[in-house]
């Protein structure tokens, strides 16, 4: 700014030397002088404030787009999770559920929580997911009489859950008056374990609380009293009929002639599927065999593929005679004379699945198929 002042006594110096060299006295030439140099100054100060005005009010224009959000909304909208195509989803968060330890019974209600909650959700529907549990923030200032259970993982799972517990009639009859909650939480609960492979496992360095106990031993006294063999699995009621593409009616017409059976189609939700799988699982117990392709079976799924990589389309599931089967083909796989002549009901479910493999996609595991009639080896 004195630069700026030393160049306004340019002006100033030039006057009085022009006054004098007209003939002014000294007096009159520096007076002259000075008010000029005062005038240059205001002049160059309301420029400057000009100058300023227009380069905020460009700053403000360029941070504003074309529907009317500034740079500061632009900022919040960024930081906000949306569900808009080809943005970040929301994350909904973990899953709540306040009982009320009045309606859980006398003694260990912690214990009496994880058995309800076993009894409600099928272990197979919670892999992987993380369990929390523990007297609410209100229960432990004297406000409420609540116990919480707290599930964290994958929305796509907790959204399944959710919808289950909601309609579960037995579980609403012991819910506190908060209910079954989703999203960020203050409550001051300990963990319970992680569901891995049908069970809770116990947290890192520690044993579970008395909720995971209850989880776990209602999970296992499950698997001991259902009968794999003598469980008969319907239809879900939410199945809806599959849309066939392709040449899929010429595929239905000649199954029957070649295996003896009918094709009904039908697409199932992911809580329907985590259903029948908890109803009657997969057998693990399987056996590779080296065939033509590379062949892994057990007494209820079947998967053909190459040896080394292949791709996973995952299981489809065949409903034959009130039984469940699991049945996998890589969609590489190519029905070779081979592979044809190959015998018994699981190898004759890969083949007509490699028959609809086109029509079938990538998400086989929401893929139920049930056979009707008698199943025979190709005549």
């Amino acid at each position: 700014m004195w630069i700026v002042y030393l160049i306004c006594l340019i002006p100033m110096l030039a006057t009085v030397y022009k006054m004098k060299e007209l003939g002014y006295s000294q007096a009159t030439s520096n007076v002259t002088g000075i008010v000029v140099e005062i005038a240059v100054i205001g002049f160059v100060v309301a420029l400057t404030k000009l100058i300023g005005r227009i380069k905020n009010k460009k700053s403000n224009t360029a941070k504003t787009n074309i529907s009317g959000e500034t740079q500061s909304d632009i900022q919040n909208k960024k930081q906000e999770p949306t569900s808009a195509a080809g943005s970040k989803p929301v994350v909904k968060g973990p899953l709540l559920v306040y009982f009320d330890i009045d309606k859980l019974g006398n003694g260990a209600y912690g214990l009496a929580a994880g058995k309800t909650v076993a009894q409600a959700i099928p272990a197979s529907m919670l892999e992987g997911i993380v369990i929390y549990s523990g007297d609410s923030q209100a229960a432990l200032h004297g406000t409420a009489n609540e116990y919480v259970v707290c599930m964290t993982g994958r929305d796509a799972i907790l959204d399944a859950v959710e919808e289950r517990l909601q309609s579960d009639k037995s579980m609403k009859t012991l819910l506190s008056s908060t209910g079954i909650k989703r999203g960020q939480h203050n409550e001051p609960l300990v963990i319970d374990g992680t569901v891995q492979s049908g069970t809770l496992t116990d947290p890192p360095g520690r044993s579970t609380s008395f909720c995971g106990v209850g989880i776990r031993n209602t999970w296992e006294k499950q698997k001991e009293n259902v009968n794999h063999e003598s469980a008969v699995i319907k239809i879900p009621e939410s199945a809806t009929p599959y849309k066939w593409t392709g040449d899929a009616e010429k595929m239905l017409a000649a199954i029957p002639k070649t295996w003896g059976v009918e094709i009904e189609a039908y697409t199932i939700n992911e809580t329907d599927a985590m259903v029948m799988e908890q109803q009657s699982p997969m057998d693990k117990n399987i056996r590779t065999e080296q065939a033509q392709y590379a062949v892994e079976q057990s007494s209820n799924s079947i998967f053909w593929h190459e040896y080394g990589a292949w791709v996973d389309f995952k299981y489809a599931k065949f409903l034959y005679k009130d039984k469940l089967y699991y049945i996998n083909v890589s969609p590489t796989v190519k029905l070779t004379q081979t592979m044809y002549d190959r015998k018994g009901d699981l190898n004759n479910m890969a083949k007509i699945l490699i028959c609809f493999a086109a029509q079938a996609g990538v998400n086989r595991n929401l893929l139920l198929f049930v056979l009707k009639g008698e199943l025979h080896d190709q005549t």
